[in-house]
């Protein structure tokens, strides 16, 4: 918002009558008025979600369908029978984390309550994740196990210093997406990797919309998440239906055995899908990496 402004304050100066704060000569701060309308549009425009979705009585799943991605979440095709059986009904989404949209603990301050928007966890999903995860490996008494495969992932196998987050209270994003590329959740990292408790605690929130859909989840480690889920006995009443595969990008990484199992492209199911649809996206947000790292929380 501070470029904008002092950019059009410079334009309008030799063209206009210098706006000055009140009671002053100098020039007036064109930032925090143009701060505050984007504070209260967004505040009308949440009020005016919240009164439709009450009116029309819409359910998470509805809201999914007009926010995210109508093909993924809205109703059936009346010819649904007529597929196979591997892919009726089918929900595809794939999983990864991006290290650049960090946030520094420094920057500007919000003084308004935060504002969190519906498609992040929210707050406190993650930390409930990982002492869900904590208790089932006490009372299963879950062995440690080396995996190959999580070690040969950068993000998974977490070897940054703390040097590494100094000085951010954000330090990533970690996203779901459909099949059709549309963010469905995120969540903000807070100086780690990409811990388990991340893809867990926002396929956790996916699941919960109907437990009995089948979903096929691309990660770059689906073989890991799958094993370690299955080896915790973690999510039992909502993994009934869930397959796992790795992205297309990162599974030809992968040894013979575990491409056999996991690639899409050796299993059905899968279609054309490659599990890098958050890769695109990150890619399109790559511009806003700069600004937002010094942005307040709210903007």
């Amino acid at each position: 918002m501070l470029p904008f402004t002092v950019a059009l304050t410079e334009f309008l100066e030799p063209r206009s009558e210098r706006l000055c704060a009140k009671g002053k000569n100098h020039a007036r701060d064109m930032r925090k008025p143009f701060s505050a309308a984007v504070d209260l549009f967004r505040l009308l425009q949440e009020r005016s979600d919240d009164l439709m979705d009450s009116t029309l009585g819409l359910t998470e799943q509805d809201k999914l369908a007009g926010r995210s991605c109508p093909a993924c979440f809205g109703p059936e095709p009346a010819n649904s029978m007529d597929y196979p059986d591997s892919v009726r009904n089918r929900l595809i989404v794939c999983l990864d984390g991006n290290f650049q949209h960090r946030h520094h603990s420094k920057a500007s301050r919000d003084y308004e309550t935060l504002q969190t928007p519906s498609i992040f966890l929210p707050e406190g999903a993650v930390e409930m994740m990982t002492q869900e995860i904590r208790h089932m490996e006490v009372m299963n008494k879950t062995p440690k196990q080396a995996d190959r495969c999580a070690d040969a992932h950068k993000a998974a196998n977490d070897k940054r210093n703390e040097s590494t987050w100094k000085g951010c209270d954000d330090t990533g994003l970690m996203g779901l997406c459909c099949r059709h590329d549309s963010a469905v959740f995120l969540a903000n990292i807070y100086k780690s990797g990409e811990l388990r408790a991340l893809p867990l605690a926002l396929m956790k929130r996916l699941l919960r919309l109907d437990p009995d859909r089948p979903v096929g989840i691309l990660y770059d480690i689906g073989c890991s998440l799958d094993k370690y889920i299955n080896l915790r006995g973690l999510l039992p009443d909502l993994t009934k239906e869930t397959t796992f595969g790795t992205s297309i990008f990162h599974s030809y990484v992968h040894n013979w055995a575990c491409q056999l199992d996991y690639n899409p492209r050796l299993n059905t199911g899968w279609g054309l899908s490659d599990g890098e649809g958050l890769e695109r996206m990150w890619s399109y947000l790559s511009p806003l990496v700069s600004p937002l790292r010094y942005a307040t929380r709210n903007h």
